[in-house]
């Protein structure tokens, strides 16, 4: 939902910025964020006609909580996350770059093609820092418009430096090694249960039928006992306020979603 919506931003804009370079400019924006809408549209008729507006509430209710409860800023957290993100990303990222500042630096004025790819870039990684959490994987998202930057470098008709000329072997090299590291690392990790003690209690005081409620941030306990969760929600910090490490305290629950 975020790169679509960075796209469509990303084609408002190129139109405002490039207004002689489009025909019927009005029904083009009305077209499509008409069709942007139909799907919530739809989405909204559905809970209305099950009679499930409170579902629906508790749903942007929770959302809305998550985008603004970040955490607290750490620059070494963030650049440590950014960092793994970019570990199999780089030479993407670095091809990206390059064609964004070859097209900051041409004399001539950017095409509403670049435009686009610029604007889609920094939509798509403002996305990265919603929530203020920064993870790792947040950065998938920035990947459609970094490819695109990166074919427009890859054009055989221009001339082309020795990492573009071996642009894609470095890159299928790359991939290669992160998914081999990676899963030589999963694969030969063991993983034993993170509270024995606790499972060994649950498994003996209730039946595998049972629903249990887990009041810690441990949801992979639930997995390990094998039980189902009494609540629609997988862990309940947004009910009991999320725990602060750095900060050694607990922030205030959220009472809206009290009724599950």
């Amino acid at each position: 939902r975020y790169q679509s919506g960075a796209a469509l931003l990303a084609y408002a804009g190129t139109i405002v910025l490039r207004p002689n370079e489009f025909d019927r400019k009005m029904v083009r924006l009305v077209l499509v964020f008409s069709g942007t809408a139909l799907p919530a549209l739809l989405f909204v008729a559905y809970y209305a006609r099950i009679g499930a507006f409170a579902d629906l509430k508790l749903l942007l209710v929770y959302q809305a909580h998550y985008a603004r409860d970040a955490d607290p800023f750490s620059a070494t957290i963030v650049l440590g996350r950014v960092a793994s993100a970019l570990s199999g990303l780089w030479p993407l990222v670095l091809l990206a770059v390059r064609q964004t500042i070859a097209i900051l630096r041409n004399s001539k004025p950017a095409s509403k093609g670049e435009i686009f790819q610029l604007l889609f870039a920094a939509w798509a990684a403002a996305t990265f820092c919603i929530g203020g959490r920064f993870f790792p994987h947040y950065f998938v998202q920035t990947i459609p418009p970094l490819v695109l930057l990166a074919a427009q470098g890859l054009e055989p008709d221009r001339s082309r430096s020795w990492f573009e000329a071996h642009a894609i072997a470095i890159l299928v090299t790359s991939a290669a090694l992160f998914t081999a590291i990676n899963g030589v690392f999963y694969w030969t990790r063991e993983n034993p249960p993170s509270h024995p003690q606790l499972v060994a209690f649950v498994d003996a005081h209730t039946s595998p039928t049972d629903e249990v409620l887990l009041w810690v941030w441990q949801p992979q306990l639930l997995f390990e006992a094998k039980r189902v969760f009494a609540t629609r929600l997988l862990v309940n910090e947004v009910l009991i306020g999320r725990g602060d490490s750095a900060q050694l305290q607990r922030r205030p629950g959220l009472t809206e979603l009290w009724p599950i």
